[in-house]
């Protein structure tokens, strides 16, 4: 049964959210034709729905307009979401450890609307009809998932098209994060010879053509397209399976279950692409197509000759092809592997997380955490992309504008302290080095090991005063784990714990208001640095260990 929830909340009479089931949703007229000009269009939605996670709660918002009209369809689904997913290939350890004692550490019960297995997208007939529906459900979504008993809200992976239209999320204090980022690469080139010569450097060219040739020095590997992989899904789905599990980040599983139906249900979008070697599967992928553009979804490689010859590039090779010669513009790509799209000149396309507590008190807290958790900020090849800053690009040039100023300002200050010190008369910098060396030997390597990690919180407040002054970005604190994760990793709990210390007292005196005092009037603020404490404590306690017997020896 359906019912209608936090009417109330809905701005000026607009109409209302209900929450519906999929049996429901047949014979709407309006989801028939929902998300029609997507690639994944509403018989995507009901595929992953039938063939994926079948653990997960799938539901629907049904927004309709004053006349009871439904303009607007919404899926959803409610899971238990591990927050610290992204930064596993840097913390799992870490994280591991915790929850040895605290089985639930950063788990939460969530709503999240958008797809299980894909980005999701804002339904409407146009973006006026989306704009309206965005409002609608931004007033009534926390209090559906209260009465689903979800603690976490998260609009999944939407492109960064639809920012200025979701501010209405923002304003509804939502925060918003990137995902990992799909990738997009310009294929409007008469052949793919045309596209290395235009789009690739000269050494970039070389290493492709040297990757290209060894495979055309083995047996020839053919490929053939195809609608409906059902027949051979028993040959092509471990070479999926064998790509998937090689990454760190894994966000779903398809099953085979997924890959026939996908055939049947999306034939029209749906293509299959299948390379061959003396007979046998060596390589698999499936995409979409919609528009003038490809959607490279999935992957499968055989892993006993693909490094070897290089199967990847010549799959692209292969796909890049077939999209020039079938007319279309645009090849897009799914998250991760960055570095080879890197070199072949792909652009990112972002997609953000909109992430809400729904309680207020809670909701303060994560959104002081969540920068420091999302995924993209501990991927080093991301940041060589030439359009790396469009990740956390604010929806307003303003807004763009004045960080540009405050970066601008930071690098004047930095440029002006380094100049101050080259003017230092080279009579004082002589003096003043003998003083150093012998403060050097007054110091044994004990109190070398609780001294260096207070030097590095005194760097760390350094650089978080001038950020501060510059830019007013909040939640600044949490900056102090670093250096305190490196003291309890290079030197045990013992100088962890003086870090985590000095690092509680800096951020009181510098960025709680009153400045320059050891009170705090923000009762916000006293949770934010209990929460801060808490967390320095269980990284000290984690990975702290080995160091300390160290300490003691050296003592």
């Amino acid at each position: 049964m359906s019912w209608v929830i936090a009417q109330r909340a809905v701005p000026h009479g607009d109409g209302c959210v209900e929450v519906v089931s999929r049996w429901q949703l047949t014979g709407c007229r309006h989801w028939r034709s929902a998300f029609g000009v997507e690639a994944k269009d509403r018989r995507y939605y009901e595929l992953v729905e039938d063939t994926l996670h079948r653990e997960f709660d799938y539901r629907y918002f049904v927004v309709r307009d004053t006349a009871g009209e439904i303009c607007a369809v919404q899926p959803f689904f409610v899971l238990d979401l591990d927050l610290l997913i992204g930064t596993r290939p840097r913390f799992g350890r870490a994280i591991d450890a915790i929850r040895r004692f605290w089985p639930r550490f950063m788990r939460a019960r969530t709503l999240m609307v958008g797809c299980a297995a894909g980005e999701g997208h804002v339904d409407g007939q146009d973006e006026f009809a989306q704009a309206r529906s965005a409002r609608l459900l931004a007033s009534a979504i926390v209090g559906a998932a209260r009465q689903l008993k979800a603690r976490l809200v998260v609009l999944k992976e939407f492109p960064a098209k639809y920012r200025s239209m979701l501010q209405c999320f923002i304003d509804k204090n939502f925060t918003r994060i990137p995902s990992m980022p799909n990738v997009q690469l310009n294929i409007d080139y008469a052949s793919f010879d045309d596209y290395m010569t235009r789009a690739l450097s000269g050494g970039a060219r070389r290493k492709l053509r040297l990757k290209l040739r060894a495979a055309e020095t083995a047996p020839p590997i053919e490929m053939s397209v195809i609608d409906d992989i059902a027949p051979i899904i028993d040959e092509v789905y471990p070479l999926y399976l064998a790509v998937h599990d090689r990454s760190n980040l894994r966000f779903e599983t398809l099953t085979k279950e997924y890959f026939c139906a996908l055939g049947r249900r999306l034939g029209d979008k749906n293509r299959f692409f299948v390379w061959r070697q003396n007979g046998k599967a060596v390589a698999f992928g499936s995409c979409l197509v919609q528009g003038d553009a490809i959607h490279a979804e999935y992957l499968g490689l055989d892993y006993t000759i693909a490094l070897r010859l290089h199967l990847y590039h010549y799959t692209f090779r292969d796909l890049i092809s077939w999209g020039i010669a079938n007319g279309y513009k645009w090849f897009n790509s799914t998250s991760l592997n960055y570095d080879p799209k890197l070199h072949l000149r792909y652009l990112l396309a972002p997609i953000d997380l909109y992430v809400r507590h729904t309680s207020a008190i809670w909701n303060t807290l994560l959104s002081r955490l969540l920068p420091w958790l999302e995924p993209t900020r501990y991927d080093a090849t991301l940041k060589q992309f030439a359009n790396y800053d469009e990740l956390w690009a604010p929806t307003d040039p303003a807004g763009r504008a004045a960080i540009g100023t405050g970066f601008a300002a930071v690098a004047q200050s930095s440029h002006a302290a380094l100049s101050a010190l080259a003017k230092l008369p080279q009579k004082l910098r002589e003096q003043a080095a003998p003083a150093m060396v012998g403060v050097g030997k007054a110091l044994d390597p004990r109190t070398t090991r609780l001294w260096a990690p207070l030097s590095w919180v005194a760097v760390a407040t350094a650089i978080v005063v001038a950020v501060d002054a510059s830019l007013q970005i909040p939640h600044l604190t949490f900056a102090y784990l670093l250096p305190i994760l490196y003291a309890a990793v290079r030197f045990g709990r013992i100088p962890a714990l003086a870090a985590i210390v000095a690092s509680g007292l800096c951020a009181v005196f510098f960025l709680y208001e009153p400045r320059l005092s050891l009170r705090i009037d923000d009762s916000a603020d006293i949770v934010e640095l209990a929460v801060f404490c808490g967390l320095a404590m269980a990284i000290s306690q984690a990975l702290g260990r080995q160091p300390d017997r160290g300490l003691k020896r050296s003592g």
